[in-house]
């Protein structure tokens, strides 16, 4: 199953130009033949220019969000009905109104009125029912009506087929050849003016998301948090209820760099447990929500995401790559700073933003070099920045 592409939207710029499609030539020459391989190059390049290339919708086709939503309603229904492309539908809206301008554009009436009913039967809802097992038994039953009635048409008039021949019939495809496919796909990828500042952008969402998304800060900052030595979080495996002291808290399996953890992360607050027990075994680390939210706040108010983000571009190193965990406040000196520590590098690092001094730096843990300084202004200026790119 693919997963839905939730196109970037941003503000509309006038006058911007639709890029071509790019499609593979044997493809549209054999569309009856083999009429999935359309869709999926269609699929392939939505997927590259908006992960690679960094395009907006207001930038590709319309056509091109609308055949690769219809080709995810289609898949999500054949696997589990249409309970389960609601529940999964991350394109909320968006995603909605391209599969019913798709099936509308290649006159795929039946499949049309069948989905147009099913939606009515998810607007009937509250939105927490949309949950695939919480739809009532009720609007559960006609959804399962509508999931015959959409085999049924879909045994008669195949939407596979209905795809692709509305795609072959598009004017503005650019047809390659298998071979010079993908190095056609990179080089319409780099020519996206906006790409450049738009990948800074992202970066810079990554860095400030890792210090704003609670669960994440809550997790990490637990982590570092364990003695003698911090550990770092490297892989999250599934929650799950366990009793712990009368309680029932949701624990998560955690790996770090030292060991398998557990940790239990919720309405209670954070705590990271040793494996070694049952249901877990000792405590090593704990904090409440109210120093989560705490340590939260002085991150954004010292504009920890943003040095960071300032300091990995001068240090050459893509944020991507980075695991941000808040340490807490420090004294350097007669200096106090908020200090996060960063993996996914060759080195582990640290950085160190200073709370009146208004400036920060980036070091590699265990040694003194100085990767990058930034100061209050630099900061501030760099947001201005980023605001203006996104």
């Amino acid at each position: 199953m693919k997963p839905i592409l939730k196109f970037p939207r941003s503000r509309l710029r006038r006058g911007t130009p639709k890029i071509p499609i790019i499609v593979g030539a044997k493809a549209v020459s054999s569309w009856r033949e083999d009429p999935y391989a359309l869709t999926q190059s269609v699929v392939d390049f939505a997927n590259i220019m908006t992960i690679q290339g960094y395009y907006e919708q207001n930038e590709i086709p319309e056509e091109v969000g609308q055949a690769f939503h219809c080709d995810y309603y289609l898949a999500q229904v054949s696997n589990g009905g249409h309970r389960q492309f609601f529940h999964n539908n991350k394109g909320g809206k968006a995603c909605i109104d391209d599969v019913i301008a798709g099936l509308t554009a290649m006159g795929a009436i039946a499949h049309l009125d069948i989905f147009a009913q099913a939606v009515r039967v998810i607007q009937s809802l509250d939105s927490v029912e949309v949950h695939y097992d919480a739809v009532p038994s009720k609007q559960k039953s006609e959804l399962d009506t509508l999931n015959k009635e959409f085999f049924a048409v879909n045994r008669e008039a195949s939407l596979h087929e209905a795809l692709a021949r509305w795609i072959a019939s598009w004017p503005n495809l650019k047809l390659v050849e298998d071979a010079e496919i993908q190095s056609a796909y990179t080089e319409l990828a780099h020519k996206n003016p906006h790409r450049s500042g738009r990948i800074e952008a992202r970066g810079y969402a990554t860095v400030c998301g890792a210090l704003s998304d609670r669960a994440t800060f809550a997790l990490r900052y637990a982590a570092v948090s364990i003695k003698p030595e911090p550990e770092f979080p490297l892989s999250v495996g599934v929650g799950m209820y366990v009793q712990i002291e009368g309680k029932s808290r949701t624990v998560f399996s955690i790996q770090t760099n030292a060991a398998r953890r557990l940790c239990a992360i919720d309405q209670f607050g954070v705590e990271f447990f040793s494996a070694e027990g049952h249901p877990v075994g000792d405590r090593l680390s704990s904090f409440s929500n109210a120093q989560i939210k705490e340590g939260i706040a002085l991150c954004e108010k010292c504009d920890a995401g943003p040095a960071l983000a300032l300091l990995l571009k001068r240090s050459g190193l893509d944020p991507s790559q980075a695991t941000i965990c808040y340490a807490g406040v420090f004294s350097e000196g007669t200096k106090k700073c908020v200090t996060l520590y960063i993996i996914g590098y060759e080195l582990p690092l640290i950085c160190m933003v200073f709370l009146k001094k208004k400036f920060a730096i980036l070091s590699s843990t265990g040694t003194e070099k100085i990767f990058s300084k930034v100061t209050g202004s630099e900061v501030t200026s760099y947001k201005r920045k980023i605001a203006g790119a996104r």
